[in-house]
């Protein structure tokens, strides 16, 4: 999914101009999770990791990130497909996201400021090393006057959400992934 929404918000390119993109974009990150450390090893040259581009064109690459995309808007259902947004896209489809995924969460949290909602639905979101450093709590809660300890439990609330909401999306999503060869069928269905 990473990748897919890493490649969809680039303008095409011609030739290697896809990798070099992909190695910017990553090494624009700055500090990388394991996944990111080992697709960036990829993209320069080693054979690791679970990201195999071997044998497409840079617009084949595309064609395979655009199919992913298409399949999370008209697949899944609101919720998990705006979960997936809000972790994976970027620009206008996160807003959208956020926006989204905050007003169907408020109902359930402890919270009716949904500045505050959104501010977490979009933190929150994100690994511990992708968050913004800037949108503590603290930050949070002098931008809403909502209490801290009533914002770090809505954060622990809407992870669990968020987590459990994307977990279905790709429950649903791998099926349909598995039948059109864009990724390996899972090992005990090989096995079977």
């Amino acid at each position: 999914m990473h990748v897919a929404y890493l490649v969809m918000s680039e303008p095409v390119r011609e030739k290697n101009g896809l990798r070099l993109t992909l190695i910017r974009i990553i090494e624009s990150i700055g500090t990388l999770n394991r996944r990111q450390a080992a697709f960036l090893d990829y993209l320069y040259g080693s054979a690791d990791g679970t990201v195999n581009f071997a044998g497409l064109s840079p617009l084949e690459v595309r064609g395979q990130c655009a199919m992913i995309t298409a399949a999370v808007m008209h697949q899944l259902p609101a919720a998990e497909r705006h979960a997936i947004w809000v972790r994976y896209a970027r620009g206008t489809q996160r807003k959208k996201g956020v926006i989204w995924t905050s007003k169907k969460l408020r109902a359930t949290l402890n919270l009716t400021n949904l500045n505050a909602v959104r501010y977490l639905v979009a933190e929150q979101s994100l690994p511990k090393d992708e968050r913004d450093p800037e949108k503590t709590f603290k930050y949070i809660a002098a931008e809403t006057g909502v209490p801290l300890r009533t914002l770090e439990r809505a954060a622990q609330q809407i992870r669990l959400q968020l987590r459990a909401t994307e977990n279905r999306a790709y429950d649903l999503l791998t099926p349909m992934f598995e039948r059109d060869g864009l990724v390996c069928p899972r090992e005990e269905d090989v096995s079977a």
